[in-house]
C-alpha cells in the first residue's frame, strides 16, 4: 500500500491480506481490481469509472466476500473523499444480509484498534466513524456491538488533543487548526453514535470506564477551552457531554438531571457532581450547553419543568437573550441565537402544554427579533428569522399575541430589513389578506423598496411570499390583480419590477386576461409615448407567456393584441420590443403548428426592420427567433402542403425573404444589417436547401446579380461577414459566378496573386477567400487544368502556383528586406496556401493518386518556411525589434543585418515605413508558425514513406519551434509560434508509442535545463539567447504550451508536477537570471485558462514566492515577482470587470475564513511578515518591500460571520500589526494599511477602537495614519450610538488641525475627509452640534495663501465639507453667501465643488441640454427641496455661475480641468433659467447683449478637433438660446445650427451627438423656423444623427416630431425628409439640399479631395492598415433613397419649367455645381446612389 495512507490504515491492510478474520480475504483481493485501484493510489475517476463496471456485473456482487472486501475498502477510504460516498451507494443497495454483519463488525473492530498511534491517525479514523454512523442504514448493527472498543477509541483521541491544546499557545496557527479539527470530528463521532444508538430497539449502548473518562475530559476541555477554540467545536462538545451525562446517569430521573445542568448554566453554586466544575465556564459554553440541553431532552420533560418558579424554557430563553445582548463578539452572539432557534423548534409543541409560556416569552421575544434581525451577520439574521417562525407558530391561535407580533413591526422604519423579515413570516402564518388589513400601504412600501438596492432582495423575497400566501387565501383572479399586478404596472418602467411581474404570472396565470385588457386599453388610448412601449413590451410578454400555458387560441392571437398594435410593435424603434412581437408570432408549444399568410406577411415586416439595430446581441437575439421559425416552417410542412392557399403563402415568404436579405446587404450598409442578413441567408440554405418545395426556390436566387452582392461582401472589414459570404458563395454555380470563362479565371487569379503580394494584411485575406471559393467550386478543375497544364486537382494547382510565388518572394527578401516589405512581404502569400492546405484532408491526400506531388508540395513547403524565419529573424530576434528604421538598412549594421539590405545597386530604394518592415517581420513568422503547427497536427507522421510527413521533418519542426520561442522577441511573433507549438505538442502527446511522445518531454526538459543554468550538449536551446527582458519572451510559452497539451490528452500528467516543483524551487534562488524566468514561467502558468484548477495546489507556495521576491533589491525580481502577484490575485478572486480601483465587489473578494480554509500556509507568513514591518516601523526603519502585496492581500480580505467557529486561524489577529503599518513614513503604505485594516475591524468593536484612536499632537505620519483609518472606518461601518459618539470625540479632539497654525495640509485635509465621511452619517443634534463647531474653521482654510503640499487638495476638500454641512443642517439662511464666495475663488477646484453641489441640488429641467453629463461624472440629485428653490431662486449665485462658465471658454485661455469644466456649464445650463426669466427681462435685456461671448464660444467649437469642451460649449450656448425670451440674431441661429452640424458630422463621441439632438430637441421652434440656411443646417444634423450609433441621440431626436416617436431610423429618416419637403423653403434651396443628401456623407470628401496633394496621396499607399469603419451604423443609401424619394415628391408637385427655374438659381452657400464635378461612379455606392436620382428624373434638367 502507498505511503499517503495513514499508518493504521497499512496496518489493517496488512491484517486483511494475513487472515486475521474468520474469513480470508487475501484469495479475494487478488482477484479484485477495485482493491488492487484503491490501495495503489489510483485516480478517484479510474476507481469510479470501475464501480460502474462493477454495478453493471450483478453476479460479481453476488460472490462470497466481495461485499466484505467492498466494506474493507470503504473504511481504508478518506471519509472527505467523494470515492467513499460511492462505495456508501453500492453498500445500501446490496448489503441487505444481517449475517454478513458479523464479518464486518470484525472488520470495524480491528480497525478502530488501528487508530491508536497518533493525532492524525485517530482524527482519519475518526471520520471513517462518523461517516459510518452518519451514512449506512446498518450502523447499529456494526458500531453497537463493540462500542466499547470504540468508546475506548474516542477517549484516546480526545485525551491526546486536549494534551496537545497545553501546548497550543507555542504552536503555529495551522498546527492549532489541526488539532482543533481532530478534536471536532471526534467529538461529532460520539455525538452520532449516541444519535445511533437512541435510534436503535435492537441494540443498546451500554456503560463503561471508557465512557466515564471520556467524560471528564469532555469537561475539562470545556471549563477551560483553548482561545482559539472555534465555536462549533465547542458546540460539538458541549453536545457530546451532555448525551455522556445522560448515558452514566441513566438511572437518575430525567428532571433532576434538567435541574443540575440548569445549575450549570445560570452559574447555581448548588450544582453538584463534576458537572459542577463548569459552574464559571465562559458563556459561550454555556451557550452551547443550552441548545445541547435543548437537543437532547424532549419538550414535553422540558415545558412542564419549573426553576425558581418559572418556566424552565422561559428561564433559557431570558439567558440567552440577556447575554447575548451583553456581548459583542460575533461568535459569541451568533452561538446565543443559535440556542434560542433551538428552543423556538420546541415552543409551538410546549405552548400547548403550557398556554401561558408565549404571554410570558412574547415581549423579550419581539425584541430579540427585531434587534436581530437588523444585525449584519447572515446566519444570526437567519436565526432569528427560524426562532421568529416557531414563535408566530406558538402563538397561533391566540389572536391577540398574533396582533402584537404585527403591531411591533408595523412600527418600525419603512428601511428596516426586520420590517421585511417580519411581514413575510406573518404573512406565512396569518394569510396575506389579514396582513394586508394591518399593513394598508403594504403593496407601495414593497414596490418603491425594489428600487432601493440595499433593500431590493429582501422586498422582492416578501413580495413574493405575500403573492403566493393570498393565492392560498382563496381570493378572487380580480382581485387578487388589483392588489399586486395593478401598482406594478403602474410603476412600471423600471428593471426590478420585471422579475415580479414574470413570477407573478408563474404564480397565477390567469392574471394573464387582466393584464391584456389594461395594456390594450392603454395602446388605444395612446400608442406613441414611452409609457405605451412599456405596456406594449408587458402585453407582448404575457401574451407569449399565454401561449405556452395554453391560454390563448392559436387561431385567436391576433385578436388578443390587434393587428395594428402587433404592426406597430414590429416596427418600434425599441429592440426589445421588436424582439418579443417576432417571437410571440414565432413560438408555439407544437412545432408542427402552422402559420397562416397575416403572420407571415407580419414576420416579414419585422425581419426587415432587423438590420437597423445597432447591438449586437439584438442581431443574435433575432437570428435565433429566426431560426425557430426555419423550425417550424419545415416542421409544418406536410400540414400545409394540404391547402394551395398556404402553400403559397409559405413560398411567398421564402422568396421575399431571401430577396430582402439580399438587398440588404448593399454597399454601406450596417455591420448589424450585413451580419444578420448573411447569416439568416445561412439558415435559409442550411434548413431548405434539401427540402421542397423550397429547394428549387433557393436554386432560383443563386443568380449572377446575387452572387455579385456576395463578392462585395468579401471586401467586409469584419472577418466573420468575409467567412459567411465565401461559405455563402460555395452554393453558386460557375456561371453565377462568372468563372466559367478561362481568360476571366486566369484574370482572378493573377489579382488574387497581387492582392496575396499586398503588404496590406487585409488584402491577403480577401485573396485566400477567392481563392478557397475557386479551389472548391469542382466546375473549374478542368478550366484549372487546361491554364495549368496539368491533371492535378485544383487546389495542388493553385497551391503550386502560389509557392512558385512564394520562392520569388523569398529570393527577393533574401537580397533585400526594404525590397520585400514593400512588394512582396511572403506572409500573404503564404497565408494563402495555408488556408487552401486546411481545407482539404491531409491525411487522404497521403494515400491517393497525387500523394507523391502532395509530399513533394510539403517538402518544399516546410523548407521555405525554415528558410523564411531565417531571412527575418534578425529583425523579430532583435532587442528592440520596433526600433529597426528603414533607413537602419541603408548604413552599417551589426551582424546578420547588414546582409539584409544587399541588392542591385542600379534598383531605387523602396519607399517603405518602419512599420511596414516589422509587419514583414512578424507577420512572416507568424504564417510559418501556424503553418507549421497546422501541418503537424493534421497531417499525419511516420519513419515510412506513406505519409505526408516524416518523423525527422517533425522533429525539426519542433525543434524550429523550442529555438524560435527562446530566441524571438517581438510578442506577436512568439504569441503565434505558441499556437503552432501547441498544434504539434498536442499531436505529439497523443502518439501511442514510439520516439515522438517522448519529445515533449525531451524538450521540457532542455528548456528547464536552460532555465536553471544548465543547459545540455545536444538541445538545441542556446542558452546565451534567453531574454531576460520582456517578461523572458516566448520562455514561458514553450513551458505552458507543453503542459497545456498534457493535461488535454493525458488523465495522469507527469510533466506538470515536476514542472511546477522545480519552478518553485528556482523561484527561491534570488539573485539568479533562473529565478527571473522561473518568476515569469509561473506567471503565465497561474494566468493560463486551461489550467484551471490543476495549479490551486501550488498557489500558497507561488504567494510565498512572490511575497518573499518583494524583498529584492534587484528591480527586475521585483518587477517579475509584482507580475507574479498579480496573475495569483486574478486565478484566486477573479478578474475584477467593474471600473475604478478603490471599491472592489463581493465577487473579487473573499473571507477570510474561506482563503485561509484553502491556502492555510499563508496565514503564518502574513502574519510573520506584518509582525516584522510593524516592528520595523516602530523602530523607525523603512518597511520591506513584502509588506505592499501582504497589505493588497488583506484588502480583498473580510472576516466571515463565522470566523473563528470553525477554525483558529482567525483573520481579525492580524489588527494590530495592521494598525502600526499606518504610521509608516510612505504615504501609499498608510493609505494601503488603513485600507486593509477595515476588514479586521469587527462591527461591534469598531467604538472601542475609535477611542483607542488618539488624535493629540505627534509625528504627523502618525497622525495621517490615524486619520485614514477614521475616514476609511465611518464610510465602511454602520455607525451606532456607540460609533457616533467615539467619532464626535475625535472630532472635537482634532480641531487644532483646522487652526492657521497648522501648516501640514496633508493631515489637514485628511481630518476634512474625516470630518465629511462622518457628517454623511449624521442627522439632528449630533449634526448640529459637529457644524457649528466645524464651520468656524473652514473659511480660514480656503483663505490660506501658502501653497503647499496637499493645499488644494484640502481647500476642495474643506469646499465640500463647508457644503455637505450646511445643506444636512437645514439652515439656507447663508447658502448664496457661501456659494458666491466658493464661486469667486480663485482655486478651479474649490469652484468646481460649487457647482457640483449646484447641480446636485439643481433637478434636471425639461429638455435641458447636458449630453447625458450627469450620468458621465456619476452625479446623484438631491431631494432636499428647500434647499433646490433657495438656489433656484438666487440671482446672485446665477450670474457668477454664467459669467465663470463664459470666462472658463477655453477660447479665453482659461486652463481647467475637463471635469471642472462640464460641472461649471452644467451649473450655469441648469441656473439660466433663473437668469435670463428673472433679471434679464426684468432690465430689458436679451440674448443680443451676450452674443459677443456667445459668438466666442462657438467660434472655438468651430475650430480645432472636437471634443468634450466643444460639445458642452455647445449646450451651454443651446439652453441659453432656449431660456431667453428676446429677439434672436439670425446671424447668430445660423452660426449655432452650422456649429450644431459639424458637431453632428465629426468623429463624435455618444455625448456630442446627444448634445447636438438635446439642442435641436430645445430650439426646434427657433431652428426650423429661421432662416433658410439655419433650416437646412437643422435638418441636415438631423439625418445625421438619426444615423449615429448612439441609442441616446437617436432616441432624443425621435421626439423631434410625434410622427418619429417608436419607429426605426429607417422610418425616421424618410419621415424627416417629408417634414423637409414640406417646409417653407425656396425650391431650388430644397432641391440642391435634398441631390447632396442623396449622396450621403461622402460629398464633402469629393469636395475636399481636389485639393489633396500627390505626396498625401504616395502616404497612403505607405499605410499597411486600413481605418476601418469608424461608425458601423451609419448607411449612405438609405439616406440616398430617402432624399431621392423627397426628390421625386417636389418633381410631381412642381410644374417642370419651375423646376428648371429653380435648377438654374445659385445659392452661393451651397456650392452645388462645384461639388457635382467631382460626382462620378468610381464606387458602386455612388453607382447606386446615381441610380436612384435617375430614378427621379432630375438629370432632364441638370
Amino acid at each position: 500500500m502507498e505511503t499517503q495512507f495513514p499508518r493504521h490504515c497499512q496496518d489493517f491492510y496488512q491484517s486483511l491480506q494475513t487472515g486475521d478474520f474468520e474469513m480470508e480475504f487475501s484469495h479475494v483481493i487478488a482477484k479484485t481490481k477495485l482493491f488492487q485501484l484503491v490501495c495503489s493510489s489510483a485516480s478517484a475517476e479510474e476507481i469510479l469509472q470501475e464501480m460502474r463496471e462493477i454495478s453493471k456485473n450483478p453476479k460479481l456482487l453476488d460472490q462470497d466476500g466481495i461485499m466484505d472486501c467492498f466494506f474493507a475498502l470503504y473504511l481504508l477510504l478518506d471519509y472527505q473523499g467523494h470515492v467513499k460516498n460511492a462505495f456508501f451507494k453500492l453498500l445500501d443497495q446490496k448489503y441487505k444480509s444481517d449475517e454478513m454483519c458479523v464479518i464486518n463488525i470484525q472488520l470495524f473492530s480491528k480497525y478502530i484498534e488501528s487508530a491508536r498511534a497518533t493525532s492524525f491517525d485517530q482524527t482519519y479514523a475518526a471520520g471513517t466513524v462518523l461517516h459510518v454512523a452518519k451514512s449506512l442504514p446498518f450502523a447499529a448493527k456494526i458500531i453497537l456491538p463493540c462500542w466499547s472498543v470504540v468508546f475506548q477509541f474516542l477517549h484516546s483521541g480526545v485525551q491526546i488533543h486536549r494534551k496537545n491544546f497545553q501546548d497550543c499557545s507555542n504552536l503555529a496557527a495551522i498546527e492549532q487548526q489541526i488539532f482543533f479539527s481532530g478534536l471536532h470530528i471526534l467529538t461529532q463521532a460520539t455525538v452520532a453514535i449516541f444519535q445511533v444508538a437512541n435510534k436503535s430497539s435492537s441494540f443498546k449502548l451500554g456503560r463503561d470506564d471508557s465512557m466515564a473518562e471520556l467524560y471528564d475530559e469532555l469537561v475539562g476541555i470545556l471549563n477551560n477551552p483553548p482561545t482559539q477554540l472555534p465555536s462549533d467545536t465547542i458546540n460539538s462538545c458541549a453536545m457530546a457531554l451532555i448525551l455522556c451525562y445522560d448515558r452514566l446517569h441513566e438511572e437518575v430521573d430525567n428532571k433532576d438531571k434538567i435541574l443540575e445542568i440548569l445549575r450549570v448554566i445560570l452559574s447555581e453554586s448548588r450544582s453538584v457532581g463534576k458537572i459542577s466544575k463548569l459552574t464559571n465556564c465562559s458563556i459561550a459554553v454555556k451557550f452551547s450547553l443550552s441548545a445541547a440541553l435543548l437537543g437532547v431532552y424532549n419538550v414535553e420533560e422540558l415545558s412542564n419543568f419549573t426553576f425558581e418558579g418559572e418556566p424552565a424554557l422561559l428561564k433559557i430563553f431570558e439567558f440567552l437573550s440577556d447575554f447575548s445582548g451583553r456581548s459583542s463578539e460575533s461568535s459569541v452572539i451568533l452561538s446565543g441565537c443559535r440556542a434560542i432557534a433551538a428552543l423556538g423548534k420546541l415552543l409551538p409543541q410546549a405552548a400547548t402544554m403550557c398556554p401561558e409560556l408565549s404571554k410570558f416569552l412574547l415581549p423579550k421575544a419581539n425584541d430579540h427579533c427585531v434587534v436581530y434581525l437588523e444585525h449584519h451577520m447572515d446566519s444570526v439574521r437567519h436565526a432569528t428569522k427560524a426562532f421568529l417562525s416557531s414563535l408566530l407558530s406558538a402563538c397561533q391561535n391566540n389572536e391577540n399575541l398574533i396582533s402584537e407580533v404585527a403591531c411591533s413591526f408595523k412600527q418600525l422604519p419603512s428601511d428596516s430589513k426586520a420590517k421585511f423579515f417580519g411581514v413575510a413570516a406573518l404573512g406565512n402564518h396569518v394569510g396575506a389578506t389579514i396582513v394586508l388589513h394591518w399593513f394598508p400601504n403594504l403593496v407601495e412600501w414593497l414596490l418603491l423598496s425594489l428600487k432601493d438596492k440595499s433593500l431590493a432582495p429582501h422586498a422582492s423575497s416578501t413580495l413574493e411570499s405575500l403573492m403566493q400566501s393570498h393565492i392560498d387565501d382563496g381570493v378572487s383572479v380580480e382581485l387578487w390583480c388589483n392588489t399586486w399586478i395593478t401598482p406594478v404596472i403602474t410603476l412600471m418602467p423600471c428593471p426590478e419590477l420585471e422579475p415580479v411581474l414574470s413570477k407573478a404570472v408563474q404564480i397565477r396565470p390567469q392574471m394573464i386576461p387582466f393584464i391584456v385588457d389594461i395594456c390594450s386599453a392603454k395602446l388605444s388610448t395612446d400608442a406613441s409615448s414611452s409609457e405605451s412601449t412599456n405596456h406594449l413590451k408587458i402585453l407582448l410578454s404575457c401574451l407569449k407567456m399565454a401561449k405556452k400555458h395554453s391560454k390563448v387560441d392559436p387561431n385567436t392571437w391576433m385578436e388578443a393584441i390587434g393587428l395594428q398594435h402587433l404592426t406597430f410593435a414590429l416596427c418600434h424603434s425599441d429592440d426589445d420590443v421588436r424582439l418579443a412581437a417576432l417571437a410571440f408570432i414565432t413560438e408555439s408549444r407544437r412545432i408542427t403548428e402552422p402559420l397562416n399568410a397575416i403572420a407571415l406577411t407580419s414576420l416579414l415586416t419585422g425581419f426587415k426592420y432587423c438590420g437597423d439595430t445597432d447591438a449586437p446581441a439584438t442581431c443574435h437575439a433575432a437570428l435565433s427567433i429566426l431560426k425557430k421559425l426555419f423550425a417550424r416552417l419545415a416542421s409544418s410542412i406536410k400540414a400545409v402542403l394540404k391547402n394551395d392557399e398556404g402553400k403559397e403563402a409559405y413560398l411567398n415568404f421564402a422568396c421575399q425573404f431571401c430577396n430582402n436579405a439580399f438587398s440588404d446587404l448593399f454597399p454601406g450598409s450596417s455591420l448589424c444589417r450585413r451580419s444578420f442578413s448573411l447569416q439568416a441567408l445561412i439558415l435559409f440554405r442550411d434548413t431548405f436547401s434539401g427540402l421542397e418545395p423550397w429547394s428549387a426556390l433557393w436554386h432560383s436566387v443563386l443568380t449572377q446579380d446575387n452572387a455579385k452582392v456576395l463578392m462585395g461582401c468579401l471586401t467586409d472589414s469584419y472577418e466573420a461577414n468575409k467567412t459567411t459570404a465565401s461559405d455563402l458563395l460555395k452554393s453558386f454555380p460557375a456561371s453565377s459566378l462568372g468563372f466559367n470563362n478561362s481568360g476571366a479565371l486566369e484574370e482572378l487569379l493573377d489579382k488574387c496573386v497581387q492582392l496575396a503580394e499586398s503588404h496590406r494584411p487585409p488584402d491577403c485575406t480577401n485573396a485566400a477567400c477567392v481563392l478557397s471559393l475557386i479551389v472548391s467550386c469542382k466546375e473549374l478543375e478542368q478550366t484549372l487544368q487546361e491554364l495549368s497544364h496539368s491533371k492535378a486537382s485544383s487546389c495542388l494547382i493553385v497551391s503550386q502556383r502560389l509557392i512558385n510565388r512564394l520562392e520569388l518572394q523569398l529570393q527577393v527578401a533574401k537580397k533585400s528586406i526594404l525590397k520585400a516589405s514593400d512588394c512582396g512581404p511572403m506572409y500573404g502569400t503564404l497565408f494563402c496556401i495555408r488556408s487552401l492546405i486546411l481545407i482539404q484532408d491531409l491525411r487522404l491526400m497521403s494515400s491517393g493518386t497525387e500523394s507523391h506531388l502532395w509530399k513533394l508540395l510539403i517538402k518544399k513547403l516546410i523548407g521555405l518556411c525554415f528558410e523564411m524565419n531565417a531571412t527575418v529573424a534578425p529583425i523579430v530576434n532583435s532587442s528592440s525589434p520596433e526600433g529597426h528604421l528603414p533607413m537602419d538598412f541603408e548604413t552599417d549594421l551589426p551582424g546578420d543585418v547588414e546582409s539584409l539590405s544587399l541588392g542591385d545597386d542600379d534598383v531605387a530604394a523602396p519607399r517603405v515605413t518602419a512599420q511596414m518592415v516589422l509587419l514583414c517581420a512578424w507577420r512572416t513568422v507568424k504564417e510559418v508558425s501556424l503553418t507549421l503547427g497546422d501541418l503537424a497536427a493534421k497531417a499525419p507522421a511516420s519513419s515510412s514513406d506513406q505519409y505526408l510527413l516524416s518523423n525527422e521533418q517533425l522533429l525539426m519542426i519542433g525543434e524550429h519551434f523550442t529555438a524560435l520561442l527562446c530566441e524571438t522577441k517581438h510578442r506577436g511573433a512568439f504569441e503565434q509560434a505558441y499556437v503552432g507549438f501547441c498544434k504539434l505538442c498536442a499531436w505529439l502527446w497523443k502518439v501511442p508509442s514510439g520516439e515522438l511522445p517522448q519529445l515533449p518531454s525531451k524538450w521540457l526538459d532542455e528548456v528547464m535545463s536552460s532555465v536553471a543554468g544548465k543547459g545540455s550538449s545536444g538541445s538545441s536551446i542556446n542558452l546565451s539567447k534567453l531574454c531576460t527582458t520582456r517578461r523572458s519572451a516566448g520562455v514561458p510559452f514553450i513551458v505552458q504550451a507543453l503542459i497545456t497539451t498534457e493535461l488535454e490528452v493525458r488523465t495522469k500528467p507527469e510533466c506538470f508536477h515536476k514542472t511546477v516543483t522545480m519552478l518553485l524551487v528556482l523561484a527561491k534562488q534570488s539573485g539568479s537570471e533562473g529565478q527571473l524566468h522561473a518568476l515569469n514561467i509561473l506567471r503565465a502558468l497561474f494566468r493560463s485558462a486551461h489550467l484551471g484548477e490543476h495549479v490551486a495546489p501550488y498557489v500558497s507556495e507561488g504567494f510565498i514566492v512572490a511575497i518573499n521576491a518583494f524583498k529584492s533589491s534587484n528591480w527586475a525580481e521585483r518587477n517579475a515577482a509584482t507580475l507574479l502577484f498579480s496573475s495569483l490575485m486574478s486565478r484566486v478572486f477573479g478578474v475584477k470587470h467593474t471600473p475604478g480601483h478603490e471599491d472592489l465587489p463581493r465577487k473579487n473578494r473573499m473571507t477570510g475564513r474561506i482563503f485561509f480554509r484553502l491556502y492555510p500556509d499563508l496565514f503564518g507568513l502574513l502574519s510573520s511578515e506584518l509582525q516584522s514591518v510593524s516592528f520595523s516601523i516602530k523602530e523607525g526603519n523603512e518597511a520591506a518591500g513584502s509588506l505592499y502585496p501582504v497589505l493588497l492581500l488583506l484588502a480583498r480580505l473580510y472576516p466571515s460571520s463565522l470566523e473563528g467557529t470553525d477554525s483558529a486561524l482567525n483573520l481579525l489577529s492580524l489588527l494590530d500589526y495592521v494598525s502600526v503599518c499606518t504610521a509608516s513614513p510612505v504615504m501609499h503604505t498608510r493609505v494601503l494599511a488603513a485600507k486593509a485594516l477595515v476588514p479586521l475591524v469587527e462591527p461591534q468593536q469598531a467604538h472601542a477602537y475609535i477611542l483607542s484612536l488618539n488624535l493629540t499632537p505627534q509625528p504627523q505620519n502618525s497622525l495621517h495614519g490615524i486619520l485614514l483609518q477614521l475616514s476609511k472606518l465611518i464610510k465602511e461601518i454602520h455607525p451606532s450610538e456607540d460609533v457616533i459618539q467615539a467619532a464626535e470625540m475625535k472630532v472635537k479632539e482634532g480641531l487644532y488641525l483646522l487652526q492657521p497654525d497648522h501648516k501640514i495640509h496633508v493631515t489637514k485635509g485628511a481630518f476634512i475627509e474625516f470630518v465629511t465621511a462622518f457628517a454623511a452619517k449624521l442627522d439632528g443634534t449630533t449634526l448640529k452640534n459637529i457644524s457649528e463647531t466645524v464651520i468656524k474653521h473652514l473659511p480660514h482654510v480656503l483663505n490660506d495663501q501658502e501653497n503647499q503640499f496637499g493645499s488644494a487638495i484640502t481647500k476642495q476638500n474643506a469646499a465640500r465639507l463647508w457644503l455637505r454641512l450646511v445643506s444636512q443642517v437645514n439652515d439656507f439662511s447663508h447658502i448664496e453667501e457661501i456659494l458666491n464666495i466658493l464661486l469667486q475663488h480663485p482655486l478651479p477646484d474649490v469652484v468646481h465643488e460649487a457647482c457640483n453641489f449646484i447641480v446636485v441640488h439643481t433637478s434636471e429641467s425639461d429638455m435641458e441640454i447636458n449630453g447625458n453629463s450627469c450620468k458621465l461624472l456619476g452625479l446623484k440629485i438631491s431631494k432636499n427641496t428647500a434647499l433646490d428653490i433657495s438656489i433656484k431662486t438666487s440671482r446672485s449665485i446665477a450670474q457668477n455661475v454664467i459669467n465663470t462658465a463664459l470666462k472658463w471658454t477655453p477660447k479665453n485661455g482659461q486652463q481647467v480641468q475637463f471635469e471642472s469644466r462640464i460641472i461649471i456649464y452644467l451649473a450655469a445650463i441648469r441656473l439660466s433659467k433663473c437668469v435670463l426669466e428673472a433679471e434679464w427681462n426684468a432690465n430689458g435685456q436679451t440674448l443680443i447683449d451676450y452674443e459677443d461671448k456667445l459668438s466666442l464660444m462657438l467660434n472655438f467649437c468651430n475650430e480645432g478637433r472636437l471634443g468634450p469642451a466643444n460639445f458642452m460649449t455647445l449646450a451651454l450656448a443651446g439652453q441659453l438660446l432656449h431660456r431667453s425670451t428676446g429677439k434672436k440674431n439670425p446671424q447668430f441661429l445660423e452660426s449655432y445650427a452650422s456649429s450644431l452640424l459639424k458637431c453632428a458630422m465629426g468623429d463624435s463621441s455618444c455625448e456630442s451627438n446627444v448634445v447636438v439632438a438635446q439642442s435641436l430637441c430645445s430650439n426646434k421652434n427657433l431652428i426650423f423656423s429661421s432662416s433658410d440656411r439655419t433650416v437646412v443646417c437643422g435638418h441636415y444634423a438631423t439625418l445625421i444623427i438619426l444615423q449615429q450609433s448612439s441609442f441616446s441621440g437617436r432616441d432624443i431626436i425621435l421626439q423631434l416630431e410625434g410622427n418619429f416617436t417608436g419607429v426605426t431610423k429607417s422610418r425616421a429618416l424618410e419621415a424627416v425628409i417629408r417634414n423637409f419637403v414640406d417646409a417653407n423653403l425656396p425650391l431650388e434651396l430644397k432641391l440642391f439640399s435634398l441631390l447632396i443628401w442623396s449622396f450621403g456623407h461622402t460629398i464633402l470628401e469629393d469636395i475636399v479631395s481636389p485639393l489633396n496633394t500627390s505626396d498625401d496621396e504616395e502616404d497612403e499607399d505607405l499605410k499597411v492598415f486600413d481605418q476601418g469603419e469608424v461608425d458601423t451604423t451609419k448607411e449612405e443609401l438609405k439616406l440616398a433613397k430617402a432624399a431621392a424619394s423627397g426628390l421625386l415628391t417636389l418633381l410631381v408637385k412642381n410644374s417642370q419649367e419651375s423646376v428648371r427655374t429653380a435648377v438654374e438659381a445659385t445659392v452661393e452657400w451651397i456650392p452645388f455645381y462645384s461639388m457635382m464635378k467631382h460626382l462620378y461612379p468610381v464606387s458602386e455606392l455612388r453607382r447606386l446612389q446615381f441610380r436612384e436620382l435617375e430614378n427621379t428624373c432630375i438629370f432632364n434638367f441638370l
